[in-house]
């Protein structure tokens, strides 16, 4: 428990979207190479702007 005497503080969060199989090829044989478990699919957070609207865009195209 906070007690009354601990100042509040403000939480800032950022927008993004998990990607299933989003990780680079190059990435993942680099943590091949160096003996390093991967999930399968590996799920990787993209942050980038409109990053939950790019796979109806990709789809269609």
């Amino acid at each position: 428990m906070l007690s009354p005497r601990t100042p509040a503080f403000q939480m800032t969060t950022q927008p993004g979207v998990l990607v299933r199989g989003g990780l680079p090829g190059a990435v993942r044989e680099h943590y091949r190479k160096n003996n390093l478990a991967v999930a399968s699919p590996p799920i990787v957070l993209d942050l980038s702007p409109g990053a939950d609207v790019k796979p109806f865009f990709i789809t269609p195209g």
